[in-house]
């Protein structure tokens, strides 16, 4: 496993800004996030519209020095002075290897950046192509200089070479989306909205654009929590049982050795013996999960939700094969062939549907996990109090309507039923199942406005047959 730390570059214009929420810093903290790392050796990334951007500033900017930042102009006087030093007994045509050891606090620039910067800011040097890790830089004579100079222009395939070292990571997505790999997630209605909005473009306006972009650029994509949650009743009463669909309960259900030793070829991961943590471990090749990594952490999340996806998938395979061809090691195209009803569909918590559907039309509008909280004796409700009340029981959302009432939107069914039957005897406050008819403020007030209307021409009927009656 590998984690990847990712960090904006600011250059051209494009100065990346965001906010960062103290619990979540605290989330990061507990569970051993380098902040430090992603700070000083995050890789860089770009969607296409930064990309177009930069690609423009290249071609008006060729020197980049306008664009430096403090960090990048300190690291260029340290270079500049090491050469200058050289230079006063350096002969023409001398070379000299500047090796390139970054401290604390620097931050690299790239060779194709330093050798345009030294160009512009040094008469009597020429840059030489060189590896990463050392800048070399010849002394040449006027004459030469003058020459090299007529033959040197900053064409598209120098811009290139630039925007590759501030692309970076997005190299990475590129790669899959060209050869169009499965993508596994666990919950990651959001993590898809972030990969397309940080490395592909900004969120389309449309939300049916969104899907279609984001479809043709990864048209398949498998989420274990919408797989789990639907293949909980297959598997009640059974050894492949579970409750939680949490991805390390889920995990911990699927690695359990009675979920294992009762399946035929399970799918297995291999490990690289590298990435084991534990020297015992990695001597006698048998590894437990806490020597891999910690929970929440990228890599260990990945390799968390690539087993449960094999596991799940498996199972679901086998429940389908007849019992002489499941014993058999089965290919992963046959689990794609059996797993196909779950193919792009992507879970949502907390809202009106349970899931969404990537490649056609969403489901309907089926959610009705929410209840109708409501203070009695006509106190005031309290949104954090009632928030802390309700949290012990799983995810809620809390948005008041009244001085008095609030509609709860749970993340599931289980949820509002132990909140239910929690508060059947609550001294403060009276909980139901919400009714759109009986607890929406806009739906009350259609009815009241329909029965005064209704009224008011019944009464109007009413006086015009009385006037008729007395007039004949």
């Amino acid at each position: 496993m590998y984690n990847f730390y990712l960090f904006p570059e600011a250059i051209g214009g494009i100065d990346t800004r965001f906010t960062m929420q103290a619990s979540s810093v605290q989330f990061l903290t507990q569970y051993k996030f380098d902040f430090n790392k992603m700070m000083y050796e995050g890789i860089s990334f770009l969607n296409k519209s930064q990309e177009n951007r930069l690609k423009d500033y290249l071609r008006a900017n060729s020197g980049f020095s306008s664009n430096l930042t403090d960090a990048h102009q300190a690291l260029l006087r340290k270079y500049c002075s090491k050469i200058a030093r050289w230079l006063i007994h350096a002969k023409e045509d001398d070379v000299f290897t500047l090796e390139k050891h970054l401290e604390d606090g620097e931050v690299e620039l790239s060779n194709e950046v330093l050798h345009r910067i030294l160009i512009n800011r040094i008469d009597n040097i020429w840059p030489q192509p060189s590896a990463d890790n050392v800048l070399i830089v010849e002394k040449v004579s006027p004459n030469k200089r003058a020459e090299l100079m007529e033959h040197w222009s900053v064409g598209e395939t120098d811009y290139e070479k630039s925007l590759e070292s501030y692309r970076g990571f997005t190299n990475v997505i590129d790669h899959v989306i060209k050869k169009k790999k499965v993508m596994v997630g666990h919950n990651l209605y959001l993590d898809l909205m972030l990969i397309y909005d940080k490395f592909i473009d900004y969120l389309p306006k449309s939300y049916q654009e969104y899907k279609e972009r984001l479809h043709s650029c990864f048209p398949h994509i498998y989420d274990t929590k919408y797989m789990a949650l639907q293949l909980r009743k297959e598997f009640d009463d059974t050894v492949h049982s579970y409750d939680a669909t949490s991805l390390s309960e889920l995990h911990a259900a699927m690695a359990d050795p009675k979920c294992t030793t009762a399946l035929l070829f399970p799918p297995t991961v291999a490990m690289a013996v590298s990435h084991i943590k534990d020297d015992e471990c990695r001597q006698s090749n048998e590894i437990e999960t806490d020597t891999l990594g910690n929970i929440h952490e990228a890599g260990y999340d990945s390799y968390m939700c690539g087993l449960v996806f094999l596991r799940l998938a498996h199972l679901v395979t086998i429940n389908k094969l007849e019992p002489a061809l499941s014993a058999h090691p089965i290919s992963f195209y046959d689990y794609e062939h059996h797993i196909a009803p779950f193919k792009n569909h992507v879970n949502l918590i907390r809202a009106t549907l349970h899931n969404i559907c990537l490649d056609g039309a969403d489901p309907e509008h089926n959610r009705t996990d929410r209840l109708f909280i409501k203070a009695k004796k006509s106190a005031l409700l309290r949104p954090e109090e009632v928030s802390f009340l309700l949290s012990s029981y799983g995810a809620v959302d809390i948005s008041k309507i009244s001085q008095n009432k609030a509609v709860v939107i749970v993340s599931n069914q289980i949820c509002a039923r132990r909140i239910l039957e929690a508060f059947q005897s609550h001294d403060k406050y009276a909980v139901v199942r919400y009714n759109p008819w009986r607890h929406s403020i806009l739906a009350n007030r259609i009815l009241w406005t329909g029965a005064i209307l209704s009224a008011g021409i019944c009464t109007l009927a009413l006086i015009r047959n009385v006037k008729k009656q007395l007039l004949s």
